[in-house]
């Protein structure tokens, strides 16, 4: 049918783009993904995951199947856990500055 995307029969993952390795995404989570068969994005979460990691928006449609959930999701689980990460170091520092000034204290 003219106009229209015909899927190919071959499996997404052949199909799949650059690996995650090349993206903004933590090691643990690369490792998750990998443990899932996941080793590389999909073109729609090529085309997207910089774009949503910079809160930009964006307006993506794409077949059933192609991975636009983890497009989608990704990204927004790669800059939740850089802040979790940074929130966690500077929580980890200020308590440790709090318990230092303690023991001074205590002397």
């Amino acid at each position: 049918m003219k106009g229209k995307k015909q899927r190919s029969s071959e499996s997404p993952k052949k199909l799949a783009g650059p690996e995650l390795q090349n993206y903004r995404i933590a090691p643990k989570t690369i490792e998750l993904l990998k443990k899932q068969g996941i080793t590389s994005l999909f073109p729609i979460q090529q085309a997207t995951f910089d774009l949503i990691y910079d809160k930009q928006d964006i307006m993506g449609r794409d077949l059933t199947g192609s991975g636009k959930t983890l497009a989608y999701c990704l990204p927004l689980v790669a800059v939740s856990y850089t802040h979790l990460r940074a929130h966690e170091t500077s929580l980890h520092l200020v308590c440790r500055l709090l318990l230092e000034k303690k023991k001074k204290k205590k002397k």
